[in-house]
């Protein structure tokens, strides 16, 4: 991510929006973890919610070449 940048990750699977946003200045990276909007302790989940979206977004991804698959060689 070049300096300036940033990119915020949300995840509802609790109800409750647990967000991450990570900042790029000056070379570094800065994650910033909050709860209900909230600003938190890193802590386990605020760590694991950017490997988490990034595997569902993969999945997503991986489904959505199935799909597409599908849809072409049904030629309707």
């Amino acid at each position: 991510m070049s300096d300036g940048g940033s990119l915020t990750l949300r995840d509802w699977s609790t109800g409750v929006p647990h967000t991450v946003e990570i900042t790029a200045a000056n070379g570094a990276l800065t994650r910033t973890y909050f709860v209900m909007g909230m600003k938190a302790g890193m802590g386990r989940r605020g760590q694991t919610i950017p490997l988490d979206q990034c595997r569902s977004w993969c999945r997503q991804a991986l489904a959505a070449k199935a799909r597409v698959k599908s849809i072409y060689g049904k030629k309707v």
